[in-house]
């Protein structure tokens, strides 16, 4: 744009999460009786089903920590075109006792829903063949404004958004094993998630 259009008549807002809505609060324990997750560790991402959003990748992570994480549960909310093969990939990976799949939710849940995590993820990255980059990340502002620690896939427009080492940590997002060491980093380490 501001290769046409003269640059002080440009203003960049950048993305806020509400913080009249999205705040710090304690599990809603009817919420964590619903999905079976009373007494777990949870790792959450919200979104629209799609692949480059890293769901995927975030099962074979959930899959590689195995038992180093004693309670893990990856609590899954939305939905979208690839939720068959998600759930494809939760029996491939016998992953039935650590996954949760909400479906849709009404946004007016979702602030509880941020609130039930220790670390919310979102893995998600450029596939520019298939003509899919990485989103604006609002979700992210949202779970940090809950103040939950996130981790993140390094894709086009989320470098800017996670300052590495202070809301979160930004691994690659086609490394598993990345990505698990961030999740058990974060999980295993009280003081560093309160820092994030």
């Amino acid at each position: 744009l501001s290769k046409t259009v003269d640059r002080n008549k440009i203003t960049v807002i950048p993305l806020a999460a509400d913080p009249n809505l999205l705040t710090p609060m304690k599990k809603d324990k009817k919420l964590l009786e619903k999905y079976g997750l009373v007494g777990k560790k949870i790792v959450l991402t919200t979104s629209r089903f799609e692949p480059y959003k890293g769901i995927d990748k975030t099962l074979e992570a959930i899959a590689k920590i195995g038992d180093r994480i004693p309670n893990l549960n990856y609590l899954i909310v939305g939905d979208g075109p690839d939720k068959a093969r998600l759930h494809k990939m939760v029996n491939d990976l016998n992953l039935f006792s650590k996954v949760t799949f909400t479906g849709g939710v009404p946004d007016a849940d979702l602030p509880k829903l941020y609130n039930l995590c220790d670390v919310y993820i979102l893995a998600n990255r450029d596939l520019p063949l298939e003509g899919q980059l990485g989103g604006y990340g609002l979700v992210l502002f949202e779970a940090n404004a809950c103040g939950k620690p996130i981790v993140v896939g390094r894709a086009e427009y989320f470098d800017d958004e996670v300052i590495e080492g202070k809301g979160g940590l930004i691994v690659n997002p086609f490394d598993t094993n990345e990505i698990a060491s961030a999740l058990i980093k974060i999980l295993n380490d009280k003081q560093f998630a309160k820092k994030l």
